[in-house]
């Protein structure tokens, strides 16, 4: 087993491993991490067969080594259990995998990734002084059955749906990067401040992954053709995630955005069996999701705690609270 960083040449292998990891998602492809410009690098272990574990050291907000902007998650990511294997000995490599890239990883003392929720063994991090906090996001495990997930929502999002549909709400699968960034922009006005990224950054991340069919940008409109609300979705073989989500909060509650979710639901049904909402650890955004009837699922966000770490997060925290009140 050696440990190494890859060179730009070798993404490709570590693409098709993410691809069958379990933790793997887009977030910690070579693609997505390029088309949003980010600095990165790629740990590996590998044996005589390929990769056997990794993980993304990528750069984020004020320089430091933490999730950027979009990417959800990234952390540890491990080959595929080997058929017919006990469980006791897939733990005991897991521990062993770990061990050796914290051995490794250790001189980078800003480390603070959200992981994959399919990481489930956060012990090794434990031993070794890192800590852990459990955040919470929203999934449905089976997207395909839209009749099944509409009867398990709430009686508010039916009422809306109605309301959406007496209101000729109706459903719009392209919508162009600026009408997009610009109603997005408008909920984060309503908050007392201005969206976190830039036009140039949507429409680099969108030309970098629309062209693999890997981001859509949806929207609903009124009668009169106005764009009423949009969602972002990027998606890869396994998974679809909901990025953006933004309505035009200047007009009179239509039931847009329940119309709009809903049939985001419908789009992703075809380009993955899975739709992570992302959720929100805000109540008041935690609440509309829930409200879908989607799984509340775990995963971790695990971080040294160092002074870079804490400068970092106490950053992130004054800067939201100037900007948006919380």
């Amino acid at each position: 087993m050696n440990f190494r960083f890859l060179e730009s040449s070798e993404y490709v292998h570590w693409d098709n491993f993410v691809a069958e990891s379990p933790q793997g998602s887009i977030f910690a492809t070579s693609g997505f991490l390029n088309a949003l410009g980010v600095r990165y690098r790629i740990a590996v272990l590998d044996h005589g067969d390929g990769i056997i574990a990794g993980i993304v050291l990528a750069e984020g907000v004020f320089g430091a080594y933490t999730n950027p902007l979009f990417a959800k998650y990234l952390g540890v990511l491990f080959q595929p259990e080997k058929e017919n294997t006990k469980y006791v000995y897939n733990l005991a490599r897991e521990h062993k995998y770990i061990d050796v890239l914290i051995k490794h990883i250790q001189k980078y003392r800003s480390f603070d990734y959200s992981f994959h929720p399919s990481f489930t063994n956060w012990l090794p991090f434990y031993w070794a002084g890192y800590r852990q906090e459990t955040r919470y996001t929203y999934r449905f495990p089976a997207i395909n059955n839209i009749e099944f997930l509409l009867d398990n929502t709430h009686s508010r999002v039916r009422r809306n749906l109605r309301k959406a549909e007496r209101n000729n709400v109706t459903f719009c699968s392209t919508v162009d990067p600026l009408s997009f960034y610009k109603i997005n922009q408008l909920t984060f006005e309503r908050q007392g401040g201005k969206a976190p990224f830039s036009y140039r950054t949507l429409t680099h991340l969108y030309r970098g992954l629309s062209k693999k069919e890997q981001m859509h940008l949806l929207g609903v409109k009124n009668q009169a053709g106005r764009l009423l609300a949009v969602a972002g979705v990027v998606n890869d073989n396994k998974c679809s995630y909901l990025l953006f989500n933004g309505m035009d909060h200047r007009l009179s509650d239509v039931g847009a955005n329940t119309k709009l979710i809903v049939e985001t639901f419908n789009y992703c049904s075809k380009l993955a069996p899975m739709l992570d909402f992302e959720g929100s650890m805000i109540r008041g955004i935690e609440s509309f999701y829930q409200s879908f009837g989607a799984i509340q699922t775990p995963y971790f966000v695990i971080h040294r705690p160092t002074l870079r770490v804490f400068a970092k997060r106490y950053g992130i925290k004054i800067y939201k609270k100037l900007k948006y009140g919380r």
